[in-house]
């Protein structure tokens, strides 16, 4: 029972992140590691964004990337074309090279970057979680296009094993 809740969890939080990554894009692709430490970044400033006019500096986001990645390897031309692939436009304010980033933006990053509810190694799960789990497994599986995708997930969560 315990291997089951763990692996429902996993599947509900799998599924969760996937409609989110997919309801905001239709052209969606995975970011690349650099561009997902600017979403974060961007999530974590949106406030400081918001209060410059939804203007970040070049040189504060590489700073930011230096630090949150442990190396200062990345230049500002990777820099550059990480944040033009994520739709942050370029400007210049007061001879410094900004990022134009838009709340509409900042959303889109909020639910990128979301990170996945962890599962609870040690849930000891209640005799009435069980009897909820498992009428909602019935539910689940008497519907074929669900119970497909439940198979189907559930044989790549295996096949990482």
């Amino acid at each position: 029972m315990q291997r089951a809740l763990t692996l429902i969890d996993w599947l509900i939080a799998h599924q969760d992140q996937c409609w989110q990554f997919l309801s905001r894009d239709t052209n969606a692709k995975q970011m690349k590691p650099l561009e997902k430490a600017i979403a974060e970044i961007i999530v974590e400033h949106a406030d400081d964004i918001a209060s410059q006019g939804g203007y970040i500096t070049n040189a504060d986001l590489l700073k930011a990337i230096h630090s949150r990645l442990g190396f200062s390897n990345v230049s500002s031309e990777q820099l550059g074309k990480a944040a033009t692939s994520l739709g942050l436009g370029t400007d210049k304010k007061h001879a410094e090279r900004v990022r134009i980033v838009t709340t509409e933006l900042i959303e889109k990053f909020r639910d990128l970057v979301q990170p996945v509810r962890p599962v609870q190694e040690n849930h000891q799960a209640s005799p009435q979680e069980g009897i909820i789990i498992d009428e909602g497994l019935k539910e689940l599986m008497n519907d074929p296009v669900m119970r497909a995708d439940l198979e189907e997930s559930y044989w790549e969560f295996c096949s990482g094993f």
